[in-house]
Order: structure tokens, then C-alpha cells, then sequence
């Protein structure tokens, strides 16, 4: 997420130069010398600066009798400026702009959360601008007393935004800059420009972010004196173009945050590589202890299962008799079968030294060293080598058939 953060401001490089996005505070405008045009109307220029560089960003020109104020502010980035404006003419006319306002959304829940928990606050679902005009702008309009008339479109303004952002923007865009016309019972016409832009964003894990974001142009009117005034106001806009100092300082700007993306970008992937690395380690791990957990459950159910075995023909033999007649460790058969019955005991054979033994029977199992000394325990999981001090090695004996 601070990767699509920084994105960003390479992106605001380009949106602000291109539509002048704007921010609250005003003062006095700067303006130049006055000129006539060929029909003999006076108009004044106007130069926007940058107080932090105190670069010459754009100059336009707008009718001399309109009293204009703009104030360069940071909220949107903290090297460009960016203006707002208050304008107001003859017989009321007065226009005004309103600030960015910008969010985040994205087609996956996921990317939507994780922004969220990366401190994203503009996060929002989609809306077109015909939605934004019905949700933001109609609302308003109509509580002053205005409704909908027409609808204006402005394919200059529209170009010159669509060209700033093509020229420079390295992701899918969208741009649109639509009017619309709304009137009131006092003779008043009244114009809303949005503008609109959406940025498809690619995360590092190739999640879609969507960036959008709009602002509006307003300006109110006598009805007789409205389409000159929206004349003036759209070539006023037209004409604000950035100097050739402010374009070579923004082609500086973008070139060391586009390196510094890169760097970042670069850096991220080592890191995913390394923990990609390390997951493969830890699973590897996780693996091997699984495996040895498993054998060692084996091996402790086949002990289980020997005693059980063993259990099972001793008690088969002393019910039955055996048939044995192994000559390596017989015991006597049946008739010393019978006589370990009356006297309580059993009959072992210890394979440390290849012996028979007589011993009190009971036990399920029994571990007995070189000397016919004896444990008996009826806890199949006991091993009396375990943690063996005295270096005596214990043997467990079986019940001599």
C-alpha cells in the first residue's frame, strides 16, 4: 500500500498540471497588463505563482471587469500548488470552483479492506459521473431554487485534459468533462462543469486499485448575459497553460519520483522474494517435523501392538498350553505352564543373556538387566533407559513359550 501511495503522487504530478484541481483560501489575484481583443472587449492577465519556488506556473486572461482572487495551496501535494478561485462580474455573474475530492475502490474486497487497513480514508464504490451529477450536484441545485434545463458538452476542455494525462500517465485512465445547465424563476442560469478522471492502479500482488476523483466549476449568471459569460469562462480555461519553467520543473519532479518508484518497487520485490524463500523453508520445516512426529507414532504403536501380542500368547498359554518346542528356550510346556499358574509366576526369557527366568507374574511387560534384576510395569510407554544415570542397560524380556 505505500507503494500505491507513492504511485499516487506521480499521478497528481500530472492530474493537477492538467486540470488545476483546486483548494479553499483566497487572496488577491496577480494581474498584469491589460489587452483589447478584436471586438473591443478589455481583458486583463492574470499569473499564477508558485510561492514555495517562486516559479511562474500558468497565466490566462479573463474579462477586465471581473474581480477574480485564487489562493495556492498544498493539501493535494506537498510540492505543487494548486489554486482556487472566486470570480464575480457584472449583474450578479459569479463562478467559483470547488475542492478535489478523491477516492479509492477496487473490484476485490480484499485490496478494498487491506487499503482500509493501510489508512486509506476515501474509500467508496464507483460512481460514473452521470451518477455523481444526480447524487452531488442535483440535490444542491434544486435547494436554491434550480432546475435541470440542458446538458453542454465541452470537447476542448476535455481534450486538453485527456492530453496532459495520455502524455504522462503509465496506467488505464479515463477522463470526462460534461456540463450541465440548470434555471431559475429569477432569470438565472446556472453551470456545473465535472470533471472526471478514474486511474486504474496495478498493486504489487496484481490486485486492481481504482483511483477517481472529480471536482466542479460553477458559475451563475443573468440568463441574457449567460452564454457570453460561459463563453469567456471556458477560453479562460482554455488559455491557462503552464509555463515553459513550470513544465521543465514538473519533467524534473516526475523523473526523480518515477526513480524513486522504481527503487521502492525493486526493493518490495527482494523483500516478497525473501519471504517467498523463507515460506519455502518453513513449510520444508514443517514437513520434516510432521514426518518425524508421524514415525515416532509408529513407532511407539508397534511397541503397543508387540505387548499386546505378547500379552495375547501368554495368556492363550497359560489357558491352553503351549505346543512350543523351541529348543533355544523352552520352558517345559504345559507342566511348567501349569506350576507358574498355581505359584503366581511366569516363565521369561531374557535375550541380553540368552536365560530363562522365573518371576512374579502380573506385569505387562517387564525390563530386567544382565543380572536377573527386574522391572515390572504395566505402562507400555515406560522406558527405564530414558534418562538412565547408573549406565545400566535394561533389556525388555519376553514370556518364554
Amino acid at each position: 500500500m505505500k507503494m500505491l501511495k507513492f504511485c499516487l503522487l506521480i499521478l497528481f504530478a500530472i492530474i493537477v498540471q492538467a486540470c488545476g484541481f483546486q483548494n479553499p483560501n483566497l487572496d488577491d489575484t496577480q494581474a498584469t497588463d491589460a489587452s483589447f481583443s478584436f471586438f473591443g472587449e478589455t481583458k486583463k492577465k492574470f499569473q499564477y505563482k508558485d510561492p514555495k519556488t517562486g516559479l511562474l506556473v500558468a497565466t490566462t486572461s479573463y474579462p477586465s471587469d471581473w474581480k477574480v482572487r485564487v489562493k495556492a495551496d498544498y493539501d493535494v501535494d506537498p510540492i505543487i500548488p494548486v489554486f482556487r478561485y472566486q470570480i464575480q462580474g457584472n449583474k450578479g455573474m459569479r463562478a467559483f470552483n470547488t475542492p478535489l475530492k478523491m477516492h479509492y475502490s477496487s473490484s476485490s474486497p480484499y485490496l478494498e479492506q487491506l487499503m482500509r487497513n493501510s489508512g486509506f480514508k476515501g474509500i467508496r464504490s464507483l460512481k460514473t459521473p452521470q451518477e455523481l451529477v444526480q447524487s452531488e450536484i442535483a440535490g444542491k441545485l434544486k435547494s436554491k431554487g434550480f432546475s435541470f434545463e440542458d446538458t453542454k458538452v465541452f470537447p476542448a476542455l476535455e481534450q486538453k485534459v485527456q492530453e496532459e494525462i495520455y502524455k504522462d500517465a503509465t496506467t488505464s485512465s479515463e477522463v470526462s468533462v460534461s456540463g450541465t445547465v440548470w434555471k431559475n424563476n429569477s432569470n438565472q442560469k446556472a453551470l456545473v462543469i465535472l470533471t472526471y478522471i478514474k486511474l486504474d492502479q496495478p498493486s504489487i500482488n496484481n490486485e486492481k486499485a481504482i483511483v477517481w476523483l472529480y471536482q466542479t466549476d460553477v458559475l451563475i449568471s443573468e440568463e441574457d448575459d449567460f452564454n457570453n459569460n460561459v463563453s469567456n469562462f471556458i477560453q479562460a480555461n482554455l488559455e491557462n497553460k503552464p509555463t515553459s519553467d513550470w513544465e521543465n520543473f514538473m519533467t524534473k519532479l516526475r523523473a526523480e519520483r518515477q526513480e524513486e518508484n522504481r527503487r521502492r518497487t525493486q526493493a518490495s520485490i527482494n523483500r516478497l522474494d525473501q519471504a517467498s524463500r523463507q515460506s519455502i523453508v518453513n513449510h520444508q520445516n514443517r514437513m520434516a517435523e510432521r514426518n518425524a512426529m508421524f514415525n515416532a507414532h509408529q513407532q511407539k504403536m508397534k511397541g503397543i501392538w508387540a505387548a499386546q501380542d505378547a500379552h495375547n500368547a501368554s495368556f492363550m498359554n497359560r489357558t491352553f498350553g503351549s505346543q512350543s518346542t523351541s529348543p533355544s528356550h523352552s520352558s517345559g510346556g504345559n507342566q511348567q505352564g501349569f506350576l507358574n499358574a498355581i505359584n503366581e509366576e511366569e516363565t521369561v526369557y531374557n535375550p541380553a543373556n540368552n536365560t530363562n527366568y522365573q518371576i512374579a507374574s502380573g506385569a505387562k511387560e517387564t525390563w530386567m538387566d544382565g543380572d536377573g534384576n527386574y522391572i515390572n510395569s504395566n505402562d507400555l510407554f515406560f522406558n527405564p533407559n530414558a534418562n538412565n544415570t547408573n549406565n545400566t542397560n535394561w533389556n525388555k524380556v519376553w514370556e518364554d513359550y
